[in-house]
């Protein structure tokens, strides 16, 4: 037994429309966006280690200390911490210093072609090694 679909084609159009409708207004927004129109990572930090491209940052506190072990975030080698911070009201690190973590993250840089020859056990034993 099937059921049957029953679309009511006013309402339908009316849907596709209004649709069509807010998918303009947002491309329209994305045009006139501009890089410097957007803050990313903007959660209060400060440089505390650097080797070569690797940069290790420690978070300013926001809420009294309440886990006694730091935190480290190491984002991948691909894509950037920052998407971790994309803006105020979306970040899981305001989100971790609200509730009193010691955070610090690893910036690995953006590679280029002097990085090819090196290896996860540079990363790993190396600059990671180093930021610990």
């Amino acid at each position: 037994m099937t059921g049957r679909v029953q679309v009511d084609p006013q309402r339908a159009f009316a849907e596709i429309a209004e649709f069509n409708r807010t998918l303009a207004q947002g491309l329209s927004l994305l045009d006139k966006t501009r890089d410097r129109d957007v803050q990313i990572a903007t959660t209060p930090k400060r440089e505390v280690f650097r080797q070569d491209k690797t940069v290790l940052y420690h978070y300013e506190p926001m809420a009294k200390r309440e886990v006694k072990v730091p935190v480290l975030v190491v984002y991948g080698l691909i894509g950037r911490y920052t998407m971790a911070d994309l803006q105020e009201d979306r970040s899981l690190m305001r989100n971790m210093l609200g509730q009193g973590v010691d955070l610090y993250v690893v910036d690995w840089g953006s590679p280029t072609r002097t990085d090819r020859w090196l290896t996860l056990d540079d990363y790993i034993d190396g600059y990671l090694h180093e930021c610990i």
